[in-house]
């Protein structure tokens, strides 16, 4: 009975560093991006809930990481779509400037990406996964 309850223990103090360690990535990340718009109380408030949101919806999939690569990507992909656009939601219209100067700069970073990959000869899936973590 004791090593059930110390187990239980252990799991419990394992979740509680794995949720801290969620909020600290998700408050870094609003952290950047509060900077980087210049929102205002209102909005950093909810662009911090948006990003724990991503957090915790990158925890429940990353066991498909392992498992079921293709489903892993997809809602992976889903994911960085949903946070995109809660963002833009979020901006005012003279936020959305640098919202879209931050996406080119993004397009560009990626084909660069791309073109690199292809001329190292590297194959669809290489580069879907490698364009998959440029989102993160």
């Amino acid at each position: 009975m004791k090593n059930v309850f110390f187990c239980f223990v252990l799991l419990l103090l394992g979740l509680q560093v794995q949720a801290q360690d969620q909020t600290t990535i998700a408050q870094a990340d609003a952290d950047k991006l509060i900077e980087l718009y210049q929102l205002d109380d209102q909005q950093q408030v909810t662009m911090l809930e948006i990003q724990e949101r991503k957090q915790r919806n990158l925890a429940e999939i990353e066991p498909l990481r392992a498992t079921d690569v293709k489903r892993f990507q997809h809602k992976l992909r889903a994911i960085h779509y949903s946070t995109d656009a809660s963002i833009r939601r979020l901006l005012k219209e003279e936020q959305m400037d640098t919202y879209r100067q931050a996406r080119i700069e993004w397009r560009t970073r990626r084909a660069a990406k791309v073109k690199e990959l292809k001329e190292a000869g590297a194959s669809a899936e290489e580069i879907e996964a490698a364009l998959l973590e440029l989102e993160n």
